[in-house]
């Protein structure tokens, strides 16, 4: 689809093309998120894909739905963590 397509809808027809992508990214984002939770254990170190954790491993504590609970290797510090950021290594 390109920008003269998308000009000539009217709003409604806009709306429903907003709709259907943002569910398509809804379930791409939770097959991704289930792919990694179900790699993830307890107890097993992680990494984090975020700037402000740059080169700092982390240990399972507790997987959620969404969420994990991660603990610093370094400074024990715990950190709630999207699941989606984590990775395995």
């Amino acid at each position: 689809m390109n920008t003269t397509q998308l000009e000539s809808m009217n709003l409604n027809e806009l709306r429903e093309l907003r709709q259907l992508i943002n569910e398509m990214i809804g379930e791409r984002v939770a097959d991704r998120r289930h792919e990694i939770r179900s790699g993830l254990q307890v107890h097993q170190t992680v990494t984090v894909d975020h700037p402000k954790t740059v080169g700092m491993e982390f240990i399972v504590e507790k997987v959620n739905r969404k969420n994990a609970k991660l603990r610093s290797v370094a400074t024990g510090r715990r950190y709630n963590v999207s699941i989606t950021l984590i990775q395995p290594k």
